[in-house]
């Protein structure tokens, strides 16, 4: 043990937006016009008529790498990151049948947050749980 504090930091809708291009692709590939509004609840696949079109967008190969940074996440987070007294992880979902998922959100963190070791990040489907 360390004695550093463990923070533990979600990578989606946290670090960076993927649903606004996933709801993009999406509407675009249906012909629907699914708003992030539309969403009021954390299982967005039941919003959605073509919830196999939603998934299989999260498997196509370069989907992660698309993601924009949440404004002010590249300051704070590197911030966060030279904190000597933490122990900063990153604890993400990679969609089960994604080949791509966890080189992508692990080569995104280095892109965007040069101090991060990729080493850091948990790959969890139950985050709840940590």
């Amino acid at each position: 043990m360390s004695g550093k504090i463990v923070v533990a930091v979600d990578q989606d809708g946290v670090l960076c937006d993927i649903l606004t291009h996933w709801l993009s692709e999406y509407n675009e590939q249906t012909g629907e016009n699914i708003t992030e509004e539309d969403i009021t609840e954390w299982d967005m696949f039941k919003f959605v008529k073509h919830p196999k079109v939603l998934q299989e967008i999260l498997e196509k190969k370069d989907f992660f790498l698309k993601a924009v940074p949440h404004k002010d996440s590249l300051e704070y987070f590197d911030k966060v990151l030279k904190d000597k007294e933490l122990d900063v992880v990153i604890v993400t979902q990679i969609p089960r049948e994604s080949i791509y998922g966890l080189y992508e959100k692990r080569k995104w963190l280095k892109d965007n947050f040069i101090n991060f070791e990729t080493n850091r990040v948990i790959s969890a489907h139950r985050k709840y749980l940590i």
